[in-house]
């Protein structure tokens, strides 16, 4: 359950009707201040006491900080709505600037350099203290300086974390605003993500704009005797020329150059070194990987929330993926759960190392086509043997948020053309023709279905000649309901009800019980005729409150299903009654006493009864 509060006053609860925000959206994000959006209405006893650049925004899943800020904007709509925008503590390096410097010294020494400035600056519910720092250099000695006012934000990000390829973890723990300096994540999920389970959607994305294939590396800065200022280079350790290249990138992408700085090496040789490392990794295609996963944590307490920044394993044979992805980014859609996404990064060795050893078998390739081409012969249906498939192994079902991953194992046999799979809601007729709902030659399919379905499953193989395998073993999944707050906390009424929405299938028996049906949630238009009956309704269930005015007709009782049990004392007035509708049909003998009765007119009952 999410809790938010504003200044240390609770602004959402969803047990609290008073207490609602709208739009709630968190995301998550390294090296990113984070942020939190809302909508409060007029209506809050909150709305006026939220301010921008003040207010201390946290956000809470049961006991768990996942969110602590300010509020940076809101927008107020035409009516008087107001849409709020947080961002996280680490925003308040943006609130302090770092004066000109020149620094010698280790990692560590210029991080405490930094934040005491940012600290001397601020006020106190905006300093941060420095945890753990595990970013290093490999001499443990750095040369920094900045002839300009920059903004604390902007020289930690430069200066330190993409200086070193480091991380910068934000974290609260007893009132103390904690940042950390890391070399990597040491947090490790104990979810898997993976395909036909919860791996909902993947794209990946390379950009090419990221590609080097020649650097120009500069080291320390000099001045000569006359006040000349110049860098150290690589020109006496690199046959006259201050730049370094990979011969196959160029093959590959062609010329692409970059000035790298590395304002503390002052020696050519340990120069070039550093601008050959950064060039291997400069050549790599870098590749991000975004995801659609259910959360495990959301059906089954023994795993934990996916949290952003911890390592979480990626399992996905048709994509080429299994391995530990860090996650760098985790959006959290608190009205949609379904619409959660997270973000996964990783640098692949793609393309520059292989592009040469690939052209090299295409080519062979195709040699060996053409020395053989006129031993071809052309290759019809009737060609494959007509032998009966064996039947497909590996089938198995798992089921998702509207989602249920069928897979099978995949047969190379010449005697399998494709695949054909059949599903139905019931397990008989399964294998009829409208209950095909894929044929293909893959190895699996993904059916979406909504919400708590059960659905059966049964596969075959087909060969050439359309002759198929026997069928596999008849297997079922049921979809996962997620139950949101609103689901959790709210109550029945007359909103929630469609027309004609409750018929005698749907109760059991005792089911309906006074403290199940909000007052007035019961109209005429909401029941089906007869579906009231007596094994449907609860002792005394039926009271005034729930029922409202003339809701009840003699379409919509079953015959004796009113008996002196079901009706609580003073319960029947002639607002609660349609005219006519009392029929002596509809009574069990001697159910209507004194007591049951509040107000009664004799247009309510039907002559004869």
């Amino acid at each position: 359950m999410y809790t938010v509060y504003c200044d240390g006053q609770l602004l959402f609860d969803p047990r609290v009707d008073e207490l609602k925000i709208t739009d709630k959206k968190l995301t998550l994000e390294v090296n990113k201040t984070g942020g939190f959006d809302f909508t409060i209405y007029p209506t809050h006893p909150l709305y006026e006491s939220v301010y921008k650049l003040k207010s201390i925004i946290e956000l809470y899943q049961d006991d768990t900080l996942l969110f602590y800020g300010r509020v940076l904007d809101d927008d107020i709509g035409f009516y008087n709505d107001k849409k709020v925008a947080c961002e996280g503590a680490l925003g308040y390096l943006n609130d302090s600037v770092i004066r000109p410097y020149e620094f010698t010294g280790s990692v560590s020494e210029y991080i405490n350099m930094i934040i005491s400035q940012h600290n001397d600056q601020v006020d106190d519910y905006k300093k941060l203290y420095i945890g753990n720092i595990t970013i290093q250099d490999d001499n443990d000695y750095i040369v920094r300086s900045d002839a300009t006012h920059t903004k604390t934000w902007d020289v930690i990000t430069n200066k330190v974390i993409k200086s070193f390829n480091g991380y910068l973890h934000f974290r609260r723990e007893n009132n103390v605003n904690y940042v950390d300096f890391l070399q990597d994540s040491t947090f490790y999920s104990n979810q898997k993500i993976e395909f036909r389970e919860n791996l909902l959607d993947l794209t990946r994305s390379r950009k090419g704009s990221a590609i080097v294939t020649a650097v120009i590396p500069k080291g320390a800065r000099i001045e000569d005797e006359e006040g000349n200022e110049s860098y150290v280079d690589i020109t006496s350790v690199n046959d006259g020329v201050d730049y370094i290249y990979n011969q196959e990138a160029v093959d590959a992408y062609g010329w692409v150059y970059e000035t790298v700085e590395f304002s503390d090496v002052t020696l050519p040789s340990n120069l070039k070194t550093k601008a050959e490392a950064y060039l291997s990794e400069a050549i790599k295609t870098p590749v991000t990987v975004e995801l659609k996963a259910i959360d495990k944590s959301m059906a089954d307490v023994n795993f934990d929330e996916l949290n952003y920044f911890e390592y979480v394993e990626v399992k996905s044979a048709i994509h080429d993926i299994d391995d530990y992805y860090l996650i760098k980014k985790l959006s959290i859609d608190m009205e949609n759960p379904a619409n959660n996404t997270i973000v996964v990064g990783a640098e692949y060795r793609v393309f520059t190392d292989q592009k040469i050893s690939t052209d090299n078998k295409i080519n062979e390739i195709v040699n060996t086509i053409e020395s053989n081409r006129d031993r071809w012969k052309n290759v019809t249906e009737d060609s494959y043997p007509n032998v009966k498939p064996a039947i497909p192994t590996g089938f198995s079902v798992t089921a998702g948020f509207k989602t249920i991953q069928i897979a099978w194992d995949y047969s190379n046999s010449i005697n399998v053309k494709k695949y054909e799979l059949y599903a139905a809601k019931s397990i008989d007729y399964i294998t009829q023709p409208q209950n095909l709902i894929f044929e293909g030659d893959s190895s699996g399919y993904s059916h979406v279905v909504e919400t708590s379905e059960t659905w059966y499953y049964t596969l075959r193989a087909v060969n050439h000649h359309g002759r198929p395998s026997d069928f596999t073993t008849i297997v079922s999944a049921t979809t996962v309901k997620i139950i949101t707050d609103d689901m959790l906390f709210g109550s029945v009424n007359a909103d929630i009800l469609a027309d004609l929405a409750v018929d005698a299938s749907k109760l059991t028996d005792s089911a309906v019980t006074a403290e199940k049906i909000a007052n007035a949630a019961v109209g005429n238009i909401a029941i089906e005729n007869g579906a009231i009956t007596n094994a449907k309704i609860g002792t005394a269930a039926v009271d005034t409150l729930q029922v409202k005015d003339a809701a009840i007709t003699n379409l919509k009782i079953a015959d004796l299903a009113v008996d002196s049990a079901k009706i609580a004392d003073a319960s029947i007035t002639n607002a609660k009654i349609a005219d006519a509708a009392i029929t002596n049909a509809k009574i069990a003998n001697a159910s209507i006493d004194d007591a049951k009765i509040s107000s009664l007119s004799a247009d309510k009952i039907n002559a004869g009864i």
